[in-house]
Order: structure tokens, then C-alpha cells, then sequence
């Protein structure tokens, strides 16, 4: 039981910084490397570039905010009983996708 719970944490966490790491990476691509090599895609996709910053925002932040959750969720399954723990995961699912649809709009 408690490799199982040490191994869900490990994993949650791992995929919460490997989230984190390709949202900056394909953002750094898509905002400064592409437009760099192809002059031509910078003058495309400039009067969009805040319409993809927000889609890729959104898109990844769902992701990350997913894997959040389920980190808090693996952090008290540690001390409390699963509906306790899935309780607090889903109330910061539902926390972490109002910050992300209240900050997209601003």
C-alpha cells in the first residue's frame, strides 16, 4: 500500500514538471524560434499571436492544473482515505479551471 501511494505521488509529480517544461518549450518555439527561421510564418501568424498564446495558455494550463490535482490528490491519500482526498482533487480541479477561464479573459 504504501509503494503504491509513494509511486502515484512520484509520478504525479514528475508529470506535473514534464507539463510545465513543454509548455515553455513549445511556447518559446512557436514565439521566437519559428518566427526567427521563417520570416514568412512571423508575418502570418502575427496578427494571431495573442489568439495562440491564449489557446496554448489554455491547452496546457488544463493539463498542468490537471496534474496539480492529482499531486494534491496523491499528497493526502498519504494521511486521509480516498473519497477524502479525491474530494480536495476535484475541488482543485474546479479552482484551477475558473483561475485559468477568469485569467484568459483578462
Amino acid at each position: 500500500m504504501g509503494s503504491e501511494l509513494a509511486s502515484g505521488l512520484r509520478n504525479s509529480i514528475v508529470t506535473l514538471i514534464l507539463w510545465i517544461a513543454l509548455y515553455i518549450v513549445v511556447s518559446a518555439i512557436v514565439f521566437t524560434a519559428l518566427p526567427s527561421y521563417f520570416p514568412a510564418y512571423k508575418a502570418a501568424v502575427d496578427p494571431y499571436s495573442s489568439y495562440v498564446a491564449v489557446a496554448l495558455s489554455l491547452g496546457f494550463g488544463y493539463m498542468i492544473v490537471k496534474s496539480f490535482a492529482s499531486v494534491v490528490y496523491w499528497m493526502l491519500r498519504l494521511r486521509y482515505p480516498h473519497s477524502t482526498a479525491a474530494a480536495v482533487r476535484n475541488i482543485m480541479h474546479i479552482l484551477g479551471i475558473g483561475c485559468l477561464l477568469y485569467t484568459s479573459d483578462a
